[in-house]
């Protein structure tokens, strides 16, 4: 066999592996994308804090450790290519405790589901992880510690796996995954000197060829990016905060970006600015002073563009000093304004953590996000709600007098829809659904929080409403307007969700879904049932997955980010069909947006020094789908892209 990979960490520098992980990373690309040579920092965790990859050196050369006990997500570096299957691995380790497993991992699929092979708890042992399953295939009695660096031998070849270590030899016959990737894992310090795997190098070059054959043909029926416009912004660029709407009654949709510093504990913005401009680039109007050093927001801004009052023109709304503000779309210029909620004791509701805790001390509440609905029969406009993080939500009208306020598991955004026929909206919110009037109509009472919630006829126009989620530690649920549960996956942490038809091939729409902490990038399709159609890792770190109408043809393109080598548009088998060009555009942040009004999405890319627009070739009208609405935008909705209410 053919050495495929070969390392002994003496090119890389001494020092950790490290890129710091916040939640900027659930929408914001990083740039490092964790690549530290051939290696790919696969697992994450915030509990960690900090680096748990160190090169050092060790009696004249460098090896690799694993600094710290973490058996609930194991660190685990990959390495290689999907694409191959029969291998030998050789690794030589050095276990540095009993407490946790320790090895090499082979025909990763993602870094959830895998064959591991290596030591834990007093013995040689070969596995299989999938998601939340795990599956002794074979093991022996072992002394591993106080050994010194020990060789540890992997071959698989068909469904047949053997391995060996201080002359144990294990054999298994397990036939679920048939290639992928390689790496190392370690849920307890231990040591790393040698890495190798070999495989048939000209089988591997002939598959790769095959797929990247059958990649350019499946891109070629897809129109690929061209740039529309490219601008600086200037002092008043931002993270993903963003939102389009008519703000100046010409027609043509209009960008309005917010800044934002930092308050308490880091982890809640506070506007300081808001410019509003034209898809050109040119400023209609500003609201506070930019900063030419912004803050980038780990969470929503509360700010949106609506027709508030009614009044038949788009205004903006907005929360800053404390303040609700209505101010006019096309000026800027303040309408009216009330002062947010009073602050509620933190010891009201068990939803406030070490996390969320510090936006109470300030007298009146920050404001986390805002949205807005119809909650009233005699409402023009739309009414607002406000909440803060994750134990309130306010209800007012679009004159700010109050209506409600619950207190309950807010998560992140709520959806408004009208789901019962009464012309006024009902609130999704966390796990609850609400009534109008902020009546309990079901609350699921699941752990966690949710970060997207869609609520669609996803089997056909014809079918019955269901509720998706996007519910964190909790993975995808997928729930009746009753409340009942209908289908749940634990999957890693379920950060993003969004509906298209990402597969015009099956019947009604799928829905798309990408994992965040701990395993970052890991991404899964369903059916209308809630059924998996399949799961991949494209890239190791969250996306907005927005669905692009990139076609015209009804069909939807997932977007995952503006980078050129590890962006795109993915087809709903997860082929990168669109990519866009190496040209220096930025691709820190992205969205969709309809420009033009031709039915057809441009897609918005930027840092926050400038921005980027790109259409696709040849781009003619063609019948308009329904978006998300947005006077509702927000890092944490659910994007849908359908054909039918």
């Amino acid at each position: 066999m053919d050495v495929l990979i070969s390392e002994d960490f003496s090119s890389m520098q001494p020092g950790p592996l490290y890129e710091p992980y916040s939640a900027l990373g659930e929408y914001h690309v990083p740039a490092s994308l964790r690549r530290f040579g051939i290696w790919t920092e696969a697992t994450v965790w915030h509990g960690w804090k900090s680096h748990v990859w160190l090169v050092l050196e060790e009696n004249g050369r460098r090896v690799l450790e694993q600094v710290r006990l973490s058996t609930h997500r194991p660190p685990l570096l990959a390495c290689g290519d999907e694409l191959m299957d029969d291998c030998e691995i050789t690794a030589r380790l050095r276990p540095l405790s009993p407490k946790g497993e320790v090895g090499v991992v082979f025909r990763s699929r993602d870094c959830r589901s895998f064959y591991t092979a290596g030591f834990r708890r007093g013995e040689l042992f070969v596995g299989l992880r999938e998601h939340e399953e795990r599956q002794t295939l074979a093991s022996a009695p072992a002394e591993y510690l106080d050994k010194g660096y020990i060789e540890l031998k992997v071959k698989a070849s068909g469904a047949a796996i053997a391995v060996s270590a201080l002359g144990i030899e294990l054999a298994a016959n397990d036939g679920r995954f048939r290639s992928g990737k390689t790496g190392v894992i370690a849920e307890c310090p231990c040591r790393f000197s040698y890495f190798e795997v070999r495989g048939d190098a000209s089988l591997l070059k002939e598959r790769r060829r095959l797929m990247e054959t059958e990649l350019a043909g499946e891109k070629a029926r897809y129109p690929q990016p061209m740039l529309v416009k490219k601008f600086s912004l200037g002092d008043f660029g931002t993270g993903r905060q963003i939102r389009f709407g008519d703000l100046n009654g010409d027609g043509v949709k209009e960008i309005l970006l917010g800044q934002c510093q930092h308050r308490a504990s880091g982890d809640f913005p506070c506007i300081n600015q808001l410019t509003a401009l034209t898809a050109e680039g040119d400023i209609l109007w500003q609201i506070g002073e930019p900063s030419p050093a912004p803050a980038i927001a780990t969470a929503d801004l509360p700010f949106q563009v609506a027709d508030v009052d009614g009044d038949g023109r788009a205004e903006v709304i907005y929360v800053k000093d404390h303040f609700i503000r209505v101010a006019d779309g096309a000026t800027g210029k303040l309408k009216y304004e009330a002062p947010t909620p009073l602050s509620p004791d933190p010891a009201s509701a068990p939803w406030y953590t070490e996390f969320s805790q510090p936006q109470t001390d300030y007298h009146r509440t920050n404001g986390d996000a805002v949205a807005l609905a119809r909650l009233r029969p005699e409402t023009k406009g739309r009414d607002v709600l406000l909440k803060d993080r994750y134990a309130n939500i306010w209800a007012f009208s679009s004159r700010l007098e109050p209506l409600w306020h619950r207190t309950l598991n807010t998560g992140h955004f709520p959806l408004v829809k009208d789901v019962d026929g009464d012309g006024l909206d009902e609130v999704f919110i966390g796990y609850s659904l609400l009534d109008h009037d902020g009546s309990t109509v079901y609350d699921l009472k699941l752990g966690d929080h949710v970060d997207g919630i869609a609520c669609e006829r996803f089997a056909g126009p014809e079918s019955e409403r269901r509720v998706a989620l996007a519910a964190g530690e909790e993975g995808f649920v997928l729930c009746d307007l009753e409340g009942r549960i209908i289908a749940q996956h634990r999957l890693g942490h379920v950060q993003k969700l969004s509906v298209g038809n990402f597969m015009p091939e099956r019947p009604g729409m799928e829905i798309c879904t990408i994992n965040y902490w701990g395993n970052p990038g890991i991404m899964a399709f369903f059916d209308a049932d809630g059924k998996v159609i399949r799961t991949l890792e494209p890239v190791p770190y969250a996306s907005p997955i927005e669905p692009v109408n990139w076609t015209g043809d009804g069909r939807a393109l997932v977007f995952l980010s503006g980078h050129p080598e590890a962006g795109g548009l993915l087809d709903g088998s997860g082929r990168r069909v669109v990519a866009f060009p190496a040209d220096g555009h930025p691709w820190l942040c992205g969205a969709a947006c309809d420009f033009s009004g031709s039915g057809r999405d441009q897609v918005v890319l930027w840092d926050v020094h400038e921005m980027a627009i790109y259409s696709s070739e040849g781009e003619t009208r063609a019948p308009k789908l329904r978006h998300s609405p947005e006077w509702n935008m927000s890092n944490y909705r659910a994007s849908v892209l359908v054909p039918w209410d």
